[in-house]
């Protein structure tokens, strides 16, 4: 990895923390003193992905500070980057996971359960995202592929660690990659078509943003196993969209080409 990556990356890791810790303490707060009656696996779910979430904007991050210091050499991803990367990712993982067992003291039971099992599964999204990523950066480069101009990235100056919407519909296709399969595939499809939809609408930054998190939420949902999905608010995300789409001019086609795909994907009627 560059020496200019590693510096950014400390910067960004250093401001992010800050404002995950911030996100997570007030999502704790909200379900503790909200009224709300989920169980707490639920808040257990919320509060690691949270979490995720920044820690895939982190890995944007990594990868566009590595890209721009390779182009300004002309030069291609050194043959261990991939390996170095991963072992990044996963020590951010292997200490989200001891954050949490700490929190929710979860020495045994169906916490560490849920604990183990959802940062397992983001340790081998990991493996596989950065594996591809870094073969499509060795490509870009080989073709010339600018990476300037592009980057809509997390602000590191006046409101520090803000996530804005082109960074959640970064987000949203890193993790469609990942998908496979026919029926996978299709749900890609539905879900690549629908943010993109929002992301070019003539609405303002925080409507588009609310929905595109609800996007994100639903792709972060069909990727675990559907015993660990937070079934109540996977109805509310799908409920939101299909209600506030179709008051946008030009979007309430798009929910009804796509929205029944995503439904059925969650069982949903």
């Amino acid at each position: 990895m560059h020496e200019y990556t590693r510096l950014k990356k400390e910067e960004f890791l250093s401001k992010m923390r800050t404002k995950c810790e911030d996100e997570v303490d007030q999502f704790a707060a909200k379900w503790a003193t909200g009224g709300f009656s989920l169980p707490d696996g639920r808040l257990i779910s919320g509060s690691l992905e949270i979490r995720f979430k920044f820690l895939d904007s982190l890995m944007d991050e990594i990868f566009h500070a590595e890209k721009i210091a390779l182009s300004k050499e002309e030069a291609m991803p050194s043959p261990n980057l991939a390996e170095e990367l991963n072992t990044i990712f996963q020590q951010e993982v292997s200490t989200i996971c001891s954050i949490a067992l700490r929190d929710f003291r979860a020495e045994r039971g169906p916490a560490r359960d849920t604990i183990i099992a959802m940062t397992g599964a983001k340790e081998a999204s990991i493996r596989e995202s950065i594996n591809r990523r870094v073969q499509i950066m060795e490509q870009e480069l080989k073709l010339g592929v600018s990476t300037l101009g592009t980057h809509q990235t997390i602000q590191v100056g006046g409101d520090v660690g803000v996530i804005n919407t082109g960074q959640v519909y970064g987000s949203i296709n890193a993790k469609l990659e990942r998908f496979s399969g026919t029926e996978a595939t299709q749900l890609a499809e539905a879900f690549s078509r629908i943010a993109q939809a929002i992301k070019d609408s003539n609405v303002n930054e925080e409507d588009k943003k609310e929905q595109l998190e609800n996007v994100e939420f639903l792709v972060t949902q069909y990727e675990i196993p559907e015993q660990q999905r937070k079934k109540g608010l996977i109805r509310s995300a799908i409920r939101n969209l299909g209600e506030w789409l179709p008051t946008v001019t030009n979007l309430a086609v798009i929910w009804t080409q796509y929205g029944p795909s995503i439904m059925k994907a969650f069982g949903i009627e």
